[in-house]
């Protein structure tokens, strides 16, 4: 009860942005967040990023899917790595041409395809997510090992949003949009799986 609760809730807050995404009335959070990312603007920041936003790239996800599939390959639910990424990409396009909103120009560089809301930001939170979950729930593993996976890949997903606006690829609420929709769809995913199970 607790999951569909957040489920729904995290859904209402998505809506809430792109009605007013819709309604054109983000451009000053928009610009707000943009300006304060890019007062940090550097060299290391420009290439860390560029490196750190391929974690969310579907190609990269795909791959790592793989791997994962073959190292828990006596585990029943490998196959569920392998579901919830083609769904959450799914999911990431039918969003994209349901809004269609274009993306931001501000670095006067043309990106190719529609912004909202941010496809690697909601593969990242989605897939990540999941193995956060898969951790916690499906292995033995130590404590103190849990933690810092939970941690790190907590991180990796803040860290993949974040590159997203900085790189000028989508705007902030794109990201925050993404995060919302990929948390309700991975609560309902762990909840029909969970029940398959």
């Amino acid at each position: 009860m607790k999951r569909i609760v957040i489920a729904i809730s995290s859904f209402t807050l998505f809506m809430f942005i792109a009605i007013n995404m819709l309604l054109g009335n983000l451009a000053g959070f928009d610009n707000f967040i943009f300006n304060l990312a890019h007062s940090m603007n550097g060299a290391f920041f420009d290439i860390f990023f560029r490196i750190i936003t391929n974690a969310g790239n579907v190609t990269f996800l795909i791959g790592l899917s793989i791997v994962l599939m073959l190292y828990f390959k006596k585990d029943k639910f490998k196959n569920w790595i392998g579901f919830n990424l083609i769904w959450a990409g799914i999911l990431s396009q039918v969003l994209k041409f349901m809004f269609i909103r274009e993306r931001p120009d501000i670095l006067e560089v043309e990106r190719a395809g529609y912004s909202f809301p941010s496809a690697h930001s909601l593969l990242a939170f989605a897939f990540y997510g999941f193995l956060i979950y898969l951790v916690n729930t499906k292995t033995n593993w130590s404590k103190q090992v849990k933690w810092f996976i939970n941690v790190g890949l907590g991180t990796l997903i803040l860290l993949v949003g974040i590159s997203r606006f900085y790189l000028g690829y989508h705007f902030a609420s794109d990201v925050i949009a993404a995060f919302l929709i990929a948390l309700a769809y991975l609560l309902i995913f762990i909840l029909i799986i969970e029940r398959k199970e």
